[in-house]
């Protein structure tokens, strides 16, 4: 779903600028505007391919990650 939306604001230059976050199809982008500063790793304004694969894969770790509750007498 998300490589998706990547592959739609990136088009043929393979990466995303914010810029290409806006317009009519904003609302369908919303996700990737969202993760944008956070998954744009070395902060330039531009978000690679690389970078976003990198962000995702983070995500998911966490994701991931078993969770145990145990409750407090």
């Amino acid at each position: 779903q998300y490589a998706n939306l990547f592959a739609s604001a990136a088009g043929a230059k393979g990466y995303v600028l914010e810029r290409d976050l806006g317009g009519p199809n904003a609302p369908n982008l919303q996700p990737l505007r969202i993760m944008f500063d956070q998954a744009d790793a070395d902060g330039d304004g531009k978000l690679t391919r690389a970078e976003f694969d990198a962000y995702l894969d983070v995500q998911q770790q966490f994701a991931d990650l078993a969770l145990s509750v145990t409750p407090s007498i």
